[in-house]
């Protein structure tokens, strides 16, 4: 399958043509359609992090099912699905805490490189291709742990929901969990869809009143936006008002309810 492989840090990406193994037990291969572009791909590129080289960059795909590995009940060959940033392990103090966003395993997993079995899918003429948040979603093919899995109505645009993985999510958990933001009628059910139908209309005025463009960088916080495919960065005017770590767990926690929409509003019918 074709990549585009970081070989040097704050070097152009290079196509190249990797292997990609067969989902092994809990994982699950996906054909990617659509990905989105993140400042924190940006910042994998040229930040100062130290990371395994080379690796495939890319934590917002959106695609279709093609094989799941043994053990996977929530996904299946044909399923269309958004990869989550955050891919819950579903078995650590936190996830069964019910705080999913601080799962342990993706936090030791995300920067590794490495899936959480501790190795790789991807290879170029044998060698190891790391993993960049256990996704690397800027490829044809992702193999993901199923904690990173989020069914989705087939005839949904995975173009336009892509974002949902991170961008989208991050600003929403920003909005929902840090700042409190609530619309004139708090606690009523959205009332229709936008844009094509890319989130429910009152999350949509939400997110854009309470948004600003992006400004510094930072893991998990500023994402393309999702309005008819618009390539503008945003991010949360809580970001200014909230300490770092604060807003990045209300960030994840935002991926996580990203999940709990899409599985309310977009869920593919069982």
């Amino acid at each position: 399958m074709k990549a585009a492989v970081m070989h040097t840090r704050g070097a152009d990406l290079v196509i190249e043509d990797l292997e990609i193994e067969a989902p092994h037990a809990g994982e699950v291969a996906v054909r990617l359609v659509a990905t989105g572009v993140c400042h924190s791909d940006l910042n994998g590129l040229r930040g100062s992090r130290e990371l395994p080289l080379p690796m495939v960059l890319g934590h917002e795909g959106a695609g279709i099912v093609e094989a799941v590995g043994s053990g996977v009940t929530t996904a299946a060959p044909g399923d269309h699905v958004i990869l989550s940033a955050i891919g819950r392990c579903g078995r650590c103090a936190e996830c069964v805490d019910g705080r999913p966003w601080l799962c342990a395993v993706a936090g030791a997993t995300i920067f590794s490189g490495r899936l959480p079995d501790g190795t790789t899918r991807l290879s170029l003429r044998g060698r190891p291709v790391y993993h960049w948040f256990a996704q690397s979603s800027f490829a044809e093919r992702a193999v993901v742990p199923e904690g990173a899995v989020v069914r989705i109505r087939s005839d949904v645009a995975l173009e336009k929901v892509a974002t949902l993985a991170c961008g989208v999510s991050t600003g929403l958990g920003a909005v929902f969990n840090a700042a409190r933001v609530e619309s004139a009628a708090a606690g009523s059910a959205a009332s229709g869809w936008v844009d094509g139908g890319s989130f429910p209309a009152s999350a949509h005025h939400l997110f854009k009143a309470a948004t600003v463009s992006a400004s510094s960088a930072g893991d998990c916080q500023g994402s393309t936006g999702t309005e008819s495919g618009a390539s503008s960065r945003r991010r949360s005017l809580a970001a200014t008002r909230t300490p770092r770590y604060e807003f990045v767990t209300a960030s994840m926690s935002g991926t996580m309810a990203c999940s709990r929409w899409a599985a309310s509003n977009l869920a593919a019918s069982a």
